[in-house]
């Protein structure tokens, strides 16, 4: 166990496991990818592991934060992007601060749609 920057334990072990399974489902579902009809790939592992990360991050601080725009600073901000940024740039599938902030909006949007309807 260690003790985050953010004041929570973190089981480091299971981390590991947590995120080698996350890297596993994403290169599974990434295999099934398929052109959307506008030609531009859906990114649909990707999505799969935001909502993977969700879940590790909401079991890891007992926390549901959210990504906010700031607009003086022109970027994304918030401890859940921070965490999906660092574990993006682990795993190698980092695509910019930008794009994962856009991502993980994208993917809150649609699943608080699920939920609702």
């Amino acid at each position: 166990m260690l003790d985050n920057e953010l004041g929570y334990r973190v089981d480091l072990i299971k981390l590991g496991i947590d995120l080698r399974q996350l890297i596993f489902n994403a290169d599974m579902a990434m295999s099934k990818v398929q052109r959307s009809e506008s030609g531009r790939d859906k990114d649909i592992a990707y999505d799969g592991l935001l909502k993977d990360l969700r879940a590790v991050y909401q079991e890891g601080t007992g926390r549901d934060d959210w990504v906010t725009w700031d607009d003086s600073k022109g970027s994304y901000r918030g401890n859940f992007f921070t965490f999906v940024v660092k574990c993006s740039r682990i795993i190698c599938r980092y695509k910019g601060e930008s794009a994962i902030g856009k991502a993980i909006t994208r993917r809150d949007k649609q699943s608080r749609r699920d939920k609702s309807g």
